[in-house]
């Protein structure tokens, strides 16, 4: 497998896994497994949801649950009484996507909406009886025209916060039509949503986006602080008195990380919960005895805790791979706030889903679905030098497959964008991927460096 095409075509058609959940029992953990867009053949990418029955120390076969290959069915959510499984497919309309409810024991599949446009981030109420979605859509019988790709800013749905009964036909919206939402979080009791949110649907809105909470008794929807820096990632103290959220200067939608604050819900000055830290959080839920979040740091990621009193902080895990990626929900957790599942990938080790324990810090591989090609391997370590000024920058450096120490080879230095971001280690992710695994079988050395401005080592760097 030496051609180029071949290779990089090997490695495209590899499955990618996505999304695990864990049932509130902790005896179910549902999944994502995507097939990759082949261009050359025009054909969208698809996506089916399995499931993995956890019985004592052994995990059974991951086994079909909904989907098939000819659509995409993905974000699956366990009710929280266990006795059905929600998720979202395009298997009606390619061009849409609505939501679904099966059992868990199986069964046909049973649309809950019927809204023209996409669906995505669906939370269960605690009633189980009711499912909150983010939609740029609406009820119309015919699609609304498509914004016009020429022109910035064209027409630009607003995105909103809606909810659906488990019974059809009761679909309605529930945040303002003057507010884009991109983020959002529910009370633990139902009754408030902490949004993400700007007064404009335009593409630079997100970077001024400020944190608002809906009442949904009344509908009365109110900022809680001014931020001058981005945010995301809002999520509610358990009592729902305070929403934490995390803030800096970030420089694309979607990609978050920095320090933690939180600010109480009827409004006040956000308080920074973790001054000084040495890494990056990236996603944050509050749990009853304090916020648990996951980080980038220099060299992989971690699991940490916060008090959110004293802001005193403690590590669960640390690990030279990926646990979970950049996703806005990368674990999933039982009932018992101990038990957890989620993706561990890095540059040499597709994502697999893995079953962890937040108080001993353990995990164990329930899955084994990606095989790399044959003969592909990638030896990459963590490096570090000094810079001018005496800064320590860190990055990573992929040596070539048959390397020999003492002998030149082309190197490619490959930065990442951003400022806000950073490489990671990750198995063919949005900087390592098919050509860098051809690259560096053909002979070439890959640098990928940290600079000051990637996230893995605090506000300060």
């Amino acid at each position: 497998m030496s051609e180029p095409s071949e290779l990089i075509d090997a490695l495209i058609a590899l499955p990618t896994l996505s999304d695990p959940q864990v049932d509130p029992a902790g005896t179910r953990v549902a999944f994502v497994q995507n097939q990759s867009f082949k261009a050359d053949q025009q054909t969208p990418a698809t996506g089916a949801i399995y499931v993995i029955d956890l019985a004592d120390s052994v995990a059974s076969p991951p086994r079909r649950f909904a989907g098939d290959n000819r659509s995409f069915s993905g974000s699956p959510r366990w009710s929280p009484d266990g006795h059905y499984l929600v998720f979202i497919s395009d298997r009606a309309n390619r061009r849409e996507s609505q939501l679904y409810l099966m059992r868990a024991n199986g069964g046909e599949a049973e649309a809950l909406t019927d809204i023209r446009g996409r669906i995505r981030a669906p939370i269960l109420v605690a009633d189980s009886q009711t499912v909150i979605f983010l939609s740029s859509g609406t009820l119309a019988a015919v699609a609304p025209e498509t914004p016009d790709p020429r022109v910035l800013d064209a027409n630009l749905p607003v995105m909103r916060v809606w909810a659906t009964g488990i019974h059809p036909g009761s679909t309605r919206p529930l945040t303002p039509a003057d507010l884009n939402v991109y983020e959002y979080a529910l009370s633990p009791n139902g009754d408030w949503l902490a949004l993400i949110a700007a007064h404009e649907a335009t593409n630079e809105a997100w970077y001024y986006a400020q944190l608002y909470v809906t009442e949904l008794a009344s509908g009365i929807t109110r900022r809680v602080c001014q931020t001058n820096d981005q945010i995301g990632r809002p999520a509610f103290s358990p009592d729902g008195t305070q929403i934490a959220f995390i803030q800096d200067i970030l420089s694309d939608e979607g990609g978050v990380a920095g320090d933690v604050y939180c600010v109480p819900i009827g409004g006040g000055e956000p308080r920074l919960l973790t001054p000084n830290i040495d890494h990056s959080p990236v996603w944050l839920s509050w749990l009853p005895d304090g916020i648990l979040y996951g980080a980038r740091q220099k060299t992989g990621s971690r699991l940490g805790w916060i008090d959110p009193v004293t802001g005193a902080s403690r590590l669960i895990m640390s690990r030279a791979d990926s646990i979970g990626g950049r996703r806005e929900q990368p674990i999933s957790r039982a009932a018992d706030h101990r038990t957890f599942v989620t993706l561990i990938d890095g540059f040499a080790a597709p994502p697999e889903v893995f079953l962890g324990d937040l108080i001993d810090g353990t995990l164990r591989q329930l899955s084994t679905l990606v095989t790399p090609p044959p003969g592909v391997r990638a030896q990459v370590e963590s490096i570090e030098w000094t810079s001018p000024d005496g800064t320590v920058i860190q990055g990573y450096l992929s040596l070539p497959s048959d390397y020999q120490a003492g002998v030149r080879c082309p190197l490619i230095v490959l930065a990442h964008g951003g400022p806000s971001s950073s490489h990671e280690p990750s198995y063919g992710g949005s900087v390592w991927g098919a050509w860098q695994h051809w690259a560096s079988q053909h002979g070439c050395a890959i640098l990928m460096p940290n600079p000051r401005g990637s996230w893995g080592r605090g506000h300060a760097f």
